[in-house]
Parts: structure tokens; sequence; C-alpha cells
């Protein structure tokens, strides 16, 4: 019971370090490069006369609302998004437009400034997610243990049942030269 206490109070001290003090400052980090992102981006079509862009619109956008929503990207908003997306006629025709707007752009500033975008979004996913570490990896490694040891087992009874369907099947002339 003991055990199952400091346990259970590492993973509380874990996670309040974790999702108290560092995440905050990982995720400022990550806003700044979201914001610098996006005033490149600014810049870039204020220097190229862009403003009626709508890929550039449309990048600016969907930048400011990542800046918004960069707290929620977790695995559930993911999945969220898939089902929604897989579900809604609407919504999956919005996202399949968008794309096809910002991965046609002729301008291939805006293509390497969308996946600046998406390589910023990813690390928010993976940071924000990290609270589940100490739970995900644990489960895993049990599960993963759990398979290699039934995959041996399962081999090992292979060969035994080979084994000794030789020895079964063999002739009486094998087992009258034995000492």
């Amino acid at each position: 019971m003991a055990t199952l206490f400091i346990i259970l109070l590492i993973v509380g001290l874990f996670h309040f370090i974790y999702e108290g003090i560092l995440l905050p400052s990982i995720r400022l980090s990550l806003r700044y490069d979201l914001f610098k992102l996006r005033d490149d981006l600014r810049n870039y079509s204020h220097e190229n006369d862009l403003q009626n862009n709508e890929a550039a619109q449309l990048l600016d956008s969907i930048i400011c609302a990542t800046i918004s929503r960069l707290h929620q990207l977790s695995i559930y908003s993911i999945i969220g998004s898939k089902q929604q997306y897989n579900d809604n006629n609407r919504f999956k025709k919005n996202v399949d437009n968008s794309l096809a707007v910002i991965d046609n752009s002729e301008i291939d500033d805006i293509v390497i400034m969308n996946q600046k975008l998406i390589m910023i979004t990813l690390k928010a996913l993976v940071f924000n997610s990290g609270g589940w570490v100490l739970i995900f990896v644990p489960v895993a490694s049990i599960v993963v243990i759990y398979s290699i040891i039934t995959s041996s087992v399962s081999k090992f009874k292979y060969h035994l049942r080979s084994r000794i369907s030789r020895i079964t099947y063999a002739s009486d002339t094998f087992f009258n030269h034995l000492p």
C-alpha cells in the first residue's frame, strides 16, 4: 500500500512539474514561433503585394487560429477532428478546400511557411500530450513485453510439437538403436 502511495505521489509530482511549470514555458515559446511566422507571412505578403492572395489570407487565419487554440492541441483533439472529418461532409469539404488552396499555391514561400506551421503544431501536440507519457510508457511497455512473450511461447510450442511429432512418428528401428 505504501508503494502505491509513493508511486501516485511521484506521478502527481511529475504531472504538477510538467503541466504547471514546464509546459507553460514550452507553449509560450511555441506561441512566439507562431507570432514570428505570422509576422513573416504578413511582411512577405506586404512586400510582394499579396494582401488579396487567397492562400496567404487563409494561412494567416490558420496561424491566428492555431495561436488561440495552442493549449487545446492534444491526442483528443486529433481524434475529435478525425471523427468530425469522417462524419461531417461540410467540415470535410472546408478542410479539403483549405488544403488544396495552400498546397496548390504557386508561391513556394507560402507552402514553406505552411510546412513550418505544421511542424510547430506537431510540436505543440507532442508537448501537450507529454503528461500522458508517464502513464502511456508503462502500459505500452507491458503490452510490448506481453506480445513478445506470447510470440516466444507460441514459437516454442510450435518447435516442441515439431520435435515431439518426429519422435512420436519415428520408426521402431530408431528406438531399437537407443542405449
